[in-house]
């Protein structure tokens, strides 16, 4: 049950309900046991980001080492002692890492109210000495190989290709979303004037590269950081939208919070619908609150667009176990259009709100079939009282979906409910349903026009093809005793067309059939 808890609370990021259950295992001296269960949790990037939190590490973003082996061998007798233990361990890890190797995810103001601030000034000399390191005219991947560099380039190091006026053929009609050949003058610019003001200034190689499989990293970091970095470039820089999106795959698959930085810059400013599905997707999977505004914001500027870079914002939010996602949510009910409601209703059932049921209730009326189908499933999924109300709604539920093709899956879900094939309102559903299919193949099948036939063959195919599937659906769910309303509608089967005892095979081997043959 510990265990349980434990990867519900890395998985979800409730890092306080973690802490409480640390406590006990600290108390208990099994601080390494801990450890172990939360390196178990994946995505890895979670359950890092768990041992940062619970030992207070946020500042320095951890240490660019094996965190659930560096700090598995931790004793003291309360968390406190323990985060202490961390706290000096990890300074001596980051002196080593500041000197020699990099700085790129250490946030010197954060460090300035921490234990941490005693290697402020070491950080900021070794970020001078990057710097200095420069040739006169170094490539790009030199200077994304200096922190100052790299925040400048991801931040404003490159912009849209401006088009050319005139027709160049359709191979070179303008993209919107490639980037320029060019690195920014902005940035190149911010570069030679930071260098001038440490060592000498540089003016930089502007041309576009690629950082192939990103050496400057591997020499400096860890393999899982190198990646990070590495990606993070490919989602700014990179020219083509469907790279940018595979960056940005890459890092929501990670869940590491050290991501999110570089998802929420590009997020703000790619135009492409596929980089913009991917970068969505990738902050539902890492699922950390920060994200919420930024998801809000693009759904809300959509102008009740329903494409799919939009649904993929707001399944995102369900990612996001935070308050502030549900309240996101809650407003997009409100606001949003009818593909946007189903969507967060969808959310807000992986979020498990414990008022979900009374939030779903009322929309058991609502009109919109999307919306109506998103919270029958969600109730479904609710069990317990969210099943109950579903049961008393019945009638309702049958009367806008039972005609729809489309619902016919979570009606699946419906009729699977304990005891719902033996109500009479569903055998009488099923009844009426497949009278009015036999009558309408019925119709196709005797209908003789020399100038239409075609199209009246399609009409009896797509007609026999859906009275298969309700018959389908009443064979498998149905449970007697059977209403005679059910037993007649397949009688009449048998004597509307020729092929009714061949439709009927659909149904053989079940209860259904064997009371329809003994009648």
């Amino acid at each position: 049950m510990t265990e349980k808890a434990v990867f519900t609370s890395v998985s979800r990021r409730r890092h306080a309900e973690l802490q409480k259950i640390a406590e006990g295992y600290v108390a208990r001296g099994k601080w390494s046991q801990l450890v172990s269960e939360i390196a178990a949790v994946s995505p890895q990037g979670k359950a890092r980001d768990a041992v940062v939190a619970l030992l207070d590490l946020e500042a320095v973003g951890g240490t660019d080492s094996d965190l659930f082996t560096e700090f598995s061998s931790l004793e003291g007798d309360t968390l406190d002692d323990v985060r202490f233990s961390a706290t000096q361990h990890a300074i001596e890890l980051l002196k080593e890492q500041i000197a020699d190797r990099h700085t790129y995810f250490i946030d010197v103001e954060q460090m300035a109210m921490t234990p941490f601030a005693i290697l402020a000034q070491d950080v900021i000399e070794a970020r001078k000495h990057e710097l200095e390191r420069l040739d006169s005219r170094p490539s790009r991947i030199d200077v994304l190989g200096t922190y100052y560099g790299y925040t400048i380039l991801l931040t404003d190091g490159a912009k849209q290709q401006e088009g050319s006026t005139g027709y160049r053929g359709y191979r070179y009609w303008r993209r919107r979303t490639w980037l320029d050949e060019e690195i920014n003058e902005n940035a190149a610019e911010a570069i030679k004037r930071l260098t001038g003001e440490f060592a000498e200034e540089v003016d930089m190689d502007r041309t576009y590269q690629t950082i192939g499989n990103n050496p400057v990293f591997k020499k400096r970091c860890s393999p899982d950081t190198a990646k990070i970095l590495a990606d993070a470039v490919r989602l700014s820089l990179y020219k083509v939208p469907g790279n940018r999106a595979k960056a940005a795959r890459a890092l929501g698959r990670t869940g590491d919070s050290r991501a999110l930085a570089f998802l929420h810059n590009r997020y703000a400013r790619e135009q492409n619908r596929g980089a913009l599905t991917a970068i969505a997707e990738a902050l539902g999977r890492i699922g950390h609150e920060s994200s919420t505004e930024p998801l809000k914001e693009y759904v809300m500027s959509s102008r009740r667009r329903q494409t799919k870079d939009v649904m993929a914002a707001v399944n995102s939010l369900g990612g996001i176990d935070a308050y502030e996602a549900q309240e996101a949510l809650l407003g997009l009910l409100k606001e949003g259009s009818n593909a946007v409601k189903a969507k967060s209703i969808e959310a807000l059932g992986r979020l498990e709100s414990p008022d979900l049921v009374n939030i779903l209730k009322p929309l058991l009326n609502h009109r919109s079939r999307p919306v109506l189908r998103a919270t029958v499933k969600s109730l479904i999924a609710d069990g317990g009282q969210g099943v109950g109300i579903v049961r008393e709604n019945i009638g309702g539920i049958l009367g806008k979906l039972g005609n729809d093709r489309v619902s016919y899956p979570v009606l699946r879900e419906l009729f699977s409910l304990s005891g719902m094939g033996r109500r009479q309102d569903v055998q009488v559903y099923f009844a009426k349903r497949i009278s009015r299919l036999t009558k309408e193949v019925k119709r196709w099948n005797t209908a003789n026009n020399r100038y239409y036939g075609y199209w009246y063959q399609r009409r009896e195919r797509r007609a026999r093809r859906e009275l298969e599937q309700v018959l389908r659906m009443a064979g498998e769910y149905t449970q007697s005793p059977f209403t005679s309303e059910l037993l007649d509608s397949l009688d009449g089967i048998k004597n509307s067309f020729s092929e009714g005892l061949a439709t009927l095979q659909i149904i053989n081997r079940t209860r259904l059939a064997e009371a329809l043959y003994q009648r």
